[in-house]
């Protein structure tokens, strides 16, 4: 079963991950991550994890497989995500609040997110985002 993966915890790791949560300087985000792991190595089950630490079985699974395939620090750190789009530049944000705040929409009596977008050159969503 995908959910039954097991912790490989090495000593010297499960005494690093014990300092951190216990010093209680650490982000509660790494925290859920090293207390999936004890947890895990420890023999409780996924969904025991799950229920006491309120997050999604799957996460269990994703963070123990992340941290047998490349250890403790791999969970003190958010990954890297893959290339997309990128940011909408300063630029542009202040061209749609420019638009938006001082020019009058031709047909409507306010801009549209949609005609905004297709007037700027990005997509509503990101009209929708600047406008917050």
């Amino acid at each position: 079963m995908a959910n039954e993966i097991k912790a490989a915890l090495v000593t010297e790791d499960k005494i690093l991950m014990e300092q951190l949560l216990e010093s209680g300087h650490i982000e509660h985000k790494y925290a859920i991550r090293l207390q999936v792991v004890l947890h895990r190595a420890n023999g409780k089950t996924p969904t025991d994890i799950a229920e006491y630490l309120g997050i999604n079985i799957n996460t269990i699974t994703s963070y123990v497989k992340r941290y047998n395939e490349t250890g403790v620090d791999s969970l003190l750190h958010d990954k890297t995500r893959k290339p997309g789009t990128a940011p909408i530049s300063e630029e542009i944000k202040n061209k749609v609040i420019d638009i938006a705040c001082y020019e009058n929409s031709k047909d409507a009596t306010h801009w549209s997110t949609r005609k905004l977008a297709k007037r700027v050159g990005i997509s509503h969503n990101k009209v929708s985002g600047i406008m917050g």
